[in-house]
């Protein structure tokens, strides 16, 4: 059991940094092409928005199901968002 959730820790953080590098390559993208700081901000707070609206409700499913599973599901969602994009 303890190594299973070492597993999961470190697979969290690969994916994790995986997000950051991928969100700073973006951003600095969207600034060299743009050279305006006004369309990076608004694209970076536009980023922000549908985790701001689905809060309430994500947090109702947290809390409800098995979080292992949610895990599991929010990274392979994340990486298989940053693989389309």
């Amino acid at each position: 059991m303890r190594d299973q959730a070492f597993a999961i820790y470190i697979c969290f953080f690969l994916a994790e940094a995986g997000r950051a590098i991928h969100f700073v390559t973006v951003t600095w993208m969207i600034y060299y092409e743009t050279e305006d700081p006004l369309v990076l901000g608004s694209l970076v707070g536009f980023g922000f928005l549908p985790s701001v609206l689905l809060m309430p409700w994500i947090g109702v499913i947290v809390d409800r199901w098995i979080h292992k599973h949610l895990v599991i599901i929010a990274l392979l969602t994340s990486s298989g968002g940053m693989a389309v994009f």
